[in-house]
């Protein structure tokens, strides 16, 4: 947790960098949709209806974050970067 002794003046200001750091976080988040909304709400202003829909699509979807996953040769899951296998093939694949 902290790098210094744990007292509660050392607490208090971890608290508090950390309070900092996700109100930053949650700022620039806002932000980032904000420019996504206006840029499918320009989009839709001049009849561009292919990157409409796509920013219209991504907005519903939200935000998901991707693990990519597979299988070894023994079957079992495997995540990161860790050699894979594809299904049926004996082709190797670098997550």
């Amino acid at each position: 947790m902290l790098a210094t002794k744990n007292t509660r003046r050392a607490r208090d200001k971890y608290k508090r960098r950390r309070y900092e750091e996700k109100k930053i976080y949650r700022r620039k988040k806002k932000e980032a949709w904000k420019g996504l909304m206006e840029e499918t709400d320009e989009a839709g202003r001049q009849k561009e209806t292919r990157k409409f829909y796509r920013k219209v699509n991504i907005i519903g979807k939200g935000y998901k974050p991707r693990i990519g996953m597979g299988k070894d040769k023994t079957g079992n899951l495997v995540t990161g970067k860790k050699r894979c296998y594809r299904d049926g093939q004996n082709t190797l694949m670098n997550y």
